[in-house]
Protein backbone atom coordinates (compact mmCIF):
# COMPACT_ATOMS: atom_id res chain seq x y z
CA UNK A 1 0.00 0.00 0.00
CA UNK A 2 2.81 2.54 0.81
CA UNK A 3 5.41 1.29 -1.44
CA UNK A 4 7.27 3.73 -2.53
CA UNK A 5 7.12 2.31 -6.50
CA UNK A 6 4.19 0.34 -6.83
CA UNK A 7 1.91 2.51 -4.41
CA UNK A 8 -1.73 2.03 -5.74
CA UNK A 9 -1.81 5.67 -3.93
CA UNK A 10 0.62 6.71 -6.01
CA UNK A 11 -1.06 5.78 -8.96
CA UNK A 12 -4.63 7.18 -7.67
CA UNK A 13 -2.82 10.85 -7.27
CA UNK A 14 -1.00 10.29 -10.78
CA UNK A 15 -4.19 9.76 -12.56
CA UNK A 16 -6.03 13.00 -10.63
CA UNK A 17 -3.05 15.02 -11.99
CA UNK A 18 -1.93 15.96 -8.04
CA UNK A 19 1.64 13.93 -8.51
CA UNK A 20 3.75 13.86 -11.00
CA UNK A 21 3.77 17.00 -13.56
CA UNK A 22 5.66 19.99 -12.93
CA UNK A 23 2.85 22.02 -12.15
CA UNK A 24 0.75 19.07 -9.66
CA UNK A 25 0.01 19.94 -5.66
CA UNK A 26 2.52 17.13 -4.69
CA UNK A 27 5.45 18.04 -6.94
CA UNK A 28 6.94 16.62 -10.06
CA UNK A 29 8.13 13.60 -8.54
CA UNK A 30 6.52 10.43 -10.03
CA UNK A 31 6.45 8.50 -6.79
CA UNK A 32 5.85 9.19 -2.80
CA UNK A 33 8.34 8.02 -0.52
CA UNK A 34 5.67 7.36 2.10
CA UNK A 35 7.88 5.76 4.73
CA UNK A 36 10.44 7.51 4.16
CA UNK A 37 9.85 11.40 4.44
CA UNK A 38 8.94 12.05 8.69
CA UNK A 39 5.80 14.25 7.69
CA UNK A 40 4.57 11.85 5.44
CA UNK A 41 5.17 8.27 7.67
CA UNK A 42 3.23 10.09 10.60
CA UNK A 43 0.77 10.70 8.54
CA UNK A 44 0.76 7.31 7.15
CA UNK A 45 0.65 5.58 10.38
CA UNK A 46 -1.95 8.02 11.78
CA UNK A 47 -4.08 7.07 8.86
CA UNK A 48 -3.40 3.13 9.04
CA UNK A 49 -4.31 2.87 12.64
CA UNK A 50 -7.57 5.37 11.94
CA UNK A 51 -8.30 2.60 9.07
CA UNK A 52 -7.47 -0.34 11.69
CA UNK A 53 -9.70 1.19 15.11
CA UNK A 54 -12.89 2.67 12.94
CA UNK A 55 -14.08 -0.56 12.84
CA UNK A 56 -14.22 -1.53 16.29
CA UNK A 57 -15.27 1.53 17.71
CA UNK A 58 -18.28 1.74 15.32
CA UNK A 59 -19.41 -1.87 16.38
CA UNK A 60 -18.64 -0.65 20.18
CA UNK A 61 -20.69 2.30 19.47
CA UNK A 62 -23.62 0.94 17.98
CA UNK A 63 -23.78 -2.15 20.92
CA UNK A 64 -23.54 0.82 23.58
CA UNK A 65 -26.45 2.88 21.57
CA UNK A 66 -28.60 0.02 21.18
CA UNK A 67 -29.01 -1.05 24.38
CA UNK A 68 -30.50 2.42 25.39
CA UNK A 69 -34.54 1.34 25.70
CA UNK A 70 -36.43 3.67 23.76
CA UNK A 71 -39.66 3.97 25.77
CA UNK A 72 -39.91 3.30 28.89
CA UNK A 73 -43.01 2.30 31.35
CA UNK A 74 -42.74 4.42 34.57
CA UNK A 75 -42.54 7.79 35.17
CA UNK A 76 -39.23 9.31 36.08
CA UNK A 77 -38.55 8.83 39.86
CA UNK A 78 -37.93 13.11 39.92
CA UNK A 79 -40.39 15.82 40.07
CA UNK A 80 -40.12 19.44 39.26
CA UNK A 81 -39.50 21.84 41.62
CA UNK A 82 -43.12 24.18 42.77
CA UNK A 83 -43.14 27.27 40.50
CA UNK A 84 -44.17 30.19 43.09
CA UNK A 85 -44.40 28.43 46.71
CA UNK A 86 -41.80 28.30 49.35
CA UNK A 87 -38.22 26.91 48.93
CA UNK A 88 -36.49 24.57 51.04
Amino acid sequence: MFDSIFSPIDWVLRYLGLLGTASSLLGPNTNLYWLGVPGLAMASVILVNVWRILPLATVIQLGGLSSIPGTSSRPPRWTAPPRGGARG
